[in-house]
């Protein structure tokens, strides 16, 4: 997909990664089977059981189960009511964090606000799929340092229109770079 070829064109083997809402994990292989070789990571988080044991074996049969992590969570903007920010699950055992790719079908910013002192401490690359609370989460990225904005595409976007998926940077992509 344009997403996952998005991703691969940020990211280095040593990096780390975070995705969020992985589903069936169709990102988090394609990325852990990049990283691999450099010994980079894959966080994977997965609300529904069902999916995240489906996740799990998907990972386990591609013998990536040192590269990327799944995690049974609901992740959000608090810790409480089963649910976790990113920040208690992971900011401990992050050391190359390069890239946060949140698609959750509507608890998006929920979730970006959980995430908030790992963004202040490695200024990854954000992913974020954009429903109808675009500008919210524009402002909040500006807010916490964002000020480069593409679609999947690496098109430059304005705030006329939102792609389903924003790609926020602290600095200028240049087309040569990717």
């Amino acid at each position: 997909s344009s997403l996952t070829s998005c991703i691969l064109k940020l990211i280095n083997p040593e990096d780390e990664m975070i995705d969020i809402g992985s589903n069936y994990g169709f990102i988090s292989l394609v990325s852990g089977f990049y990283v691999k070789e450099g010994c980079g990571k894959i966080y994977s988080f997965e609300s529904e059981r069902f999916i995240y044991e489906n996740l799990k074996e998907t990972i386990e049969k591609n013998n990536l189960s040192e590269t990327i992590k799944a995690y049974h969570a609901f992740v959000w903007s608090n810790d409480k009511d089963n649910k976790s920010t990113m920040d208690t699950l992971l900011i401990e055992r992050l050391n190359n964090l390069s890239l946060i790719k949140i698609d959750t079908d509507g608890s998006d910013f929920e979730c970006l606000r959980g995430c908030e002192r790992i963004i202040d401490k490695f200024k990854p690359f954000i992913i974020i799929e954009l429903n109808e609370n675009g500008n919210i989460i524009l402002n909040w990225l500006i807010d916490n340092g964002y000020k480069y904005f593409y679609d999947q595409y690496f098109n430059i976007i304005n705030n006329e229109s939102f792609p389903p998926n924003l790609l926020a940077s602290r600095h200028e992509i240049s087309i040569d770079d990717v």
